[in-house]
């Protein structure tokens, strides 16, 4: 198997562009429409890929044409795909609307909710980071924490979409990516506040900010990354970009090293429209390190 394994969602994102979202019972007229590859695991499959990381993903796909697609980019990617399942159900699909190059989401998991592990040990073989999100059954990334716990496989959880999000997933995580929203909402369900939150677990979260970089706490004190500063043409899958090179810089060198890479390949993904699109390559991040 790979040295990163990503377990999570793929899907065919279908997004359109306005310039203001709709009222309740309204139809307004948008300004473009566009279909990508997406799903959180997906995205952070494909920036872990071409920062250079050996990665395999673990998923579901429907047997339908979308799902044909999604496993050619996989492909095209060079991606491995031998755990990716074709089950009976549609491919999973996002519609996702961008307004003032910020973006929201509406998620269907079709045949992402129907991921069957029968073997642990032999998906996760080799493994020394494996990836997760909430945008498959929690059940599965309750089994998939725990045992990489037993393991020792360092684990990196996006807790996306948060309201699936629990306190166990907290414990077991090596370490979580939320944004800000998530993170406020973490704390909640945790019943505890922000700030003693991240005092109480150094380097474990690293909240992204979007245009503001990421923060974290070490030592007791908070650090901040700022982004640089660029011209955001679409936000859509910067998060998964710093999630998937955070992975697989943290193969190769420190825990900093590996925030500041993944927050300069996050701030150049959102130059370009769709999720995957902009995901830079390491020459590319290589250059703009210079």
């Amino acid at each position: 198997m790979s040295k990163i394994v990503v377990l999570g969602s793929c899907s065919i994102d279908y997004v359109v562009e306005t310039k203001r979202q709709p009222q309740t019972g309204e139809t307004i007229e948008g300004t473009a429409f566009q279909k990508y590859f997406g799903g959180k695991g997906a995205n952070q499959a494909v920036a872990a890929k071409r920062f250079g990381g050996d990665v395999a993903f673990v998923g579901a796909v429907g047997k339908d044409e979308a799902g044909k697609q999604v496993l050619a980019n996989f492909k095209n990617e060079e991606i491995k795909t031998s755990f990716v399942q074709e089950v009976d159900a549609a491919t999973g699909a996002a519609v996702i609307t961008i307004m003032d190059s910020d973006n929201s989401i509406i998620y269907v998991p079709g045949a992402n909710h129907q991921i069957d592990i029968a073997n642990f040990s032999t998906v996760f073989e080799g493994a020394e980071v494996v990836l997760l999100q909430l945008e498959i059954h929690k059940e599965i990334i309750m089994q998939v924490l725990t045992y990489c716990e037993r393991k020792g496989i360092t684990t990196i959880l996006d807790p996306a979409p948060s309201e699936f999000f629990s306190a166990e997933m907290f414990e077991k995580a090596n370490y979580i990516t939320p944004n800000e929203m998530e993170f406020s909402e973490i704390a909640m369900k945790l019943g505890i506040k922000e700030k003693e939150l991240l005092a109480q677990n150094p380097q474990k979260i690293i909240i992204s900010k979007g245009a503001k970089g990421v923060s974290y706490v070490d030592n007791g004190i908070e650090v901040n990354v700022p982004a640089e500063k660029v011209e955001a043409v679409d936000s859509t899958g910067a998060g998964d970009t710093f999630t998937g090179v955070f992975a697989a810089m943290l193969l190769e060198g420190s825990f900093d090293q590996a925030v500041k890479w993944a927050v300069k390949a996050s701030a150049i993904s959102v130059k370009a429209k769709g999720a995957q699109t902009g995901m830079p390559t390491r020459m590319l991040l290589e250059s703009a390190f210079k």
